[in-house]
């Protein structure tokens, strides 16, 4: 099975809004749930074995992605290129990947403490 879908990620506080609660998501064999503070189901996603094996791949995958990304996006913030004006099409496509895969701009100090990059992580 191949599972697209744009991803679509919302914050805790957008979240919670639309649930008017507070809320938490879990991920068992039969698939994906949302729960309120009063452990009431709100949402849930069931899928077979194999088919849930493949969304959490697809999960990892996204997020391995953004950080592959995020760390050459600081990569190059730090470069002698940057610093000699150099602006390389391939930073210009990171920029744009890491906004369809994270939902927000880059920002060098956020993708370096959302992603854990840099000295005082290594």
């Amino acid at each position: 099975m191949k599972i697209e879908a744009k991803p679509y990620r919302l914050t805790t506080a957008e979240l919670e809004a639309i649930v008017q609660s507070d809320c938490k998501v879990t991920f068992d064999n039969k698939g994906l749930g949302l729960w309120d503070k009063n452990g009431s189901v709100v949402a849930e996603l069931y899928a077979n074995t194999e088919d849930a094996e493949q969304l959490v791949k697809q999960i990892n995958l996204y997020d391995e992605l953004a950080r592959t990304i995020a760390r050459n996006l600081t990569a190059w913030d730090t470069s002698r290129d940057k610093k000699e004006s150099l602006l390389p099409e391939v930073y210009l496509t990171n920029r744009w990947l890491y906004k369809q895969i994270t939902g927000e701009e880059y920002n060098f100090t956020k993708a370096c403490q959302k992603f854990h990059i840099g000295p005082e992580w290594s």
